[in-house]
């Protein structure tokens, strides 16, 4: 089977381009960026010698595991020598393989998990400042900016932050569990690739495959360069810069738009063939994205071979809008339309504010529909799962794992409060020492603690302990069995089991050589760790509701784009955010293949209202990036049939 089979001229091209060199590909929506990703993995294993590997890098994990997927139906066992990550998870593999690295992080290397960051790292620090929950969580992504944009490299950067109360509650904090945030993997490699020469990843890859280039940010940049240099590795970058829309992360378009600079000689390459929007769907998005004044110029032809349609819908209020639109649904539906195929998108839906209205008038009218949610509360019992998993794992080499010990310590069914919990943290900081250190030091005094208070924590340390030691798994033991003694130990019921045999069957690959999975407490932590991202897109036979952002990488017949006011795109975002903003839109517009439906409101209010709270009534206008596009507004009555 030659990697050239099935290709387009321009896509065979794109594969095949030039062996090992640098690379930079410039791919439009639609245009099988993906596919030739695949493809052209496939010609680089060909062209490498056959103990070289590959490394491909996506943005999200979900892109990560469609990659896998891809790369496992076309190669077969050859796919093993493409080791697909994100960059983050790729910078965490790396730093677990070299714990005598400079001792910028402290070991053995602990990341915050959901439940911790919520429940530990957020709680405590919001007590410890004496702000609320909501500051504290503003002023930790200060602190991931810092580090994405390289501002933490800075000297005297921490001494002299505009929060540098903060940053010193944050420092203390982290020492008292010694524990490292998500948000920061890649820039402690970048600091550790910086500051040892001598350190080599493992496995050097022959060639970089990096998806998504638009989306990095400056630290990422650094990082990928600084990987490149130290293992040679030819760079073959994919990406738009006009699908570049994560700025709240501080995605840096200028990577992508400026990489010859950076890799010398590399080559331009090119995808243009739309095969996914009908020609005025693309007609009316290449209208639009070419008035970002600093994006690489390019071009974008449609050929889907498909009738497309676009329409602007005027409606009263967000009353009719709801009502006309899941009309509108119910009719695409009944003409053959498949349910997953209708994206209806927001520019933002805290709460669920924006949608609810048409969700309800779609669920009165017997539609199911569907809302995609990545900050859903973990399950408590698959927490504790994980807790005592990673718990046993660092008892058995010697360790202790003091985040998980402080989440038993109050998930557990035994008395221990907040109020003892933070005793314990405050004891730990004024010793210096780690929170699970601190509570042997009750042993011999209660110190900050009532003689009870002290018999309870000690007690309650001591089961949690016993308990974890007992999830050694027995020689011969299947991963079945496994977990299900381990289950029974904490009381975990068979309905929450289910998702995790699901993970294990079998555990995702590329998941457990990262992890390094020759155990079954590993595979299970990987599999635990992975049932985050088995939330899908879309469902079968439900409409999708989601927002702009979360929209990136879908596609479907009918999309219908909510919020086109002015007022909400760009409404009162600072200059800086306009071009980023005409770029979400442009996003947004290219998901459509057949029909594309642009909602306006003439008016919106209460909790869909513009301003104060108060005040939320206001008179609506057609964002400006489509104003002088000339689109005429329909209604409703408009598009029924006659």
């Amino acid at each position: 089977m030659s990697w050239a089979e099935g290709l387009s001229p321009a896509q065979r091209d794109v594969a095949g381009a030039r062996g090992l060199d640098h690379a930079r590909l410039l791919a439009g929506p639609g245009t099988g960026k993906t596919h030739v990703l695949v493809r052209r993995a496939e010609y680089l294993l060909e062209a490498v010698g056959p103990d070289q590997t590959l490394l491909a890098l996506t943005f999200t994990r979900a892109a990560a595991a469609e990659m896998r997927a891809r790369l496992d139906a076309r190669l077969g066992p050859a796919a093993e020598r493409v080791k697909v990550s994100t960059l983050h998870a790729y910078a965490l593999g790396q730093l677990l393989n070299n714990p005598d690295a400079s001792g910028r992080l402290f070991r053995p290397l602990r990341v915050v998990g959901d439940w911790e960051q919520r429940h530990v790292v957020e709680q405590e620090l919001s007590q410890a400042t004496g702000r609320p929950v909501r500051q504290v969580r503003t002023a930790l992504a200060a602190l991931e900016n810092d580090w994405n944009t390289l501002t933490a490299d800075r000297e005297g950067w921490q001494e002299g932050h505009s929060d540098a109360a903060f940053i010193g509650a944050w420092v203390t904090h982290r020492a008292a569990y010694g524990y490292t945030l998500r948000a920061e993997l890649v820039y402690q490699f970048l600091g550790e690739l910086r500051q040892d020469p001598g350190l080599q990843p493992f496995p050097a890859p022959a060639a970089l495959l990096v998806d998504e280039f638009q989306d990095l940010n400056s630290c990422d940049l650094d990082a990928i360069r600084e990987l490149a240099t130290r293992t040679g590795a030819a760079v073959f970058a994919a990406g738009d810069d006009d699908q570049s829309i994560y700025g709240f992360r501080a995605a840096a378009p200028e990577g992508i738009r400026l990489f010859a600079d950076f890799y010398h000689g590399a080559a331009d390459l090119r995808l243009t063939e739309c095969r996914r929007c009908g020609p005025q769907i693309v007609d009316l998005a290449t209208w639009l994205i070419d008035q970002e004044p600093g994006r690489t110029p390019k071009t974008l032809t449609s050929t889907s071979g498909e009738e497309d349609h676009v329409d602007l819908i005027r409606f009263p209020d967000q009353h009719a809008e709801a009502s006309g639109l899941a009309e509108l649904i119910d009719a695409a539906i009944e003409a053959g339309t498949p349910p997953e195929q209708i994206l209806v998108l927001f520019r933002k839906d805290p709460r669920g504010r924006a949608s609810a209205l048409l969700d309800e008038q779609l669920t009165a009218a017997g539609r199911l529909t569907y809302q995609p949610r990545t900050n859903d509360e973990p399950d408590p019992d698959l927490v504790r799962l994980q807790f005592y998993l990673q718990l046993a794992l660092a008892l058995a080499e010697g360790d202790l794992d003091h985040l998980s010990l402080r989440g038993l310590l109050e998930l557990e069914d035994n008395r221990i409060g907040a109020r003892t919990l933070h005793a314990v943290l405050q004891l730990a900081i004024d010793t210096g020492r780690r929170f699970g250190d601190a509570i042997d030091l009750y042993r011999h005094a209660p110190h900050n603690l009532t003689t009870a208070t002290r018999t309870r924590l000690l007690t309650a340390t001591a089961d949690i302990l016993a308990r974890a030691r007992q999830f050694q798994p027995a020689a011969e033991e299947s991963i079945g069995d496994y977990v299900d003694r381990i289950a029974d130990l904490v009381g975990v019921t068979g309905d929450t089991l289910a998702p995790i045999r699901l993970a294990l069957a079998p555990v995702p690959a590329g998941l457990d050589d990262l992890i390094d999975a020759s155990t079954h407490q590993r595979d299970l932590l990987a599999a635990l760790s992975g049932l985050a991202d088995t939330q899908p897109a879309t469902l079968p036979g439900h409409v999708t509701l989601t927002t702009m952002h979360a929209a990136k990488g879908l596609t479907a017949d009918v999309v219908i784009v909510c919020q086109i006011e002015d007022e909400e795109l760009p409404g009162d975002a600072p200059r800086a955010e306009l071009n980023e903003l005409r770029r979400l839109l442009y996003v947004s517009l290219t998901r459509a293949r057949r029909h594309l439906v642009l909602s306006l409101c003439a008016a919106r209010t209460g909790a869909q209202g513009y301003g104060r709270a108060g005040r939320r009534t206001s008179r609506q206008r057609l964002t400006r990036f489509l104003t002088d596009r000339g689109l005429r507004a329909r209604s409703i009555d408009d598009l029924r049939p006659r």
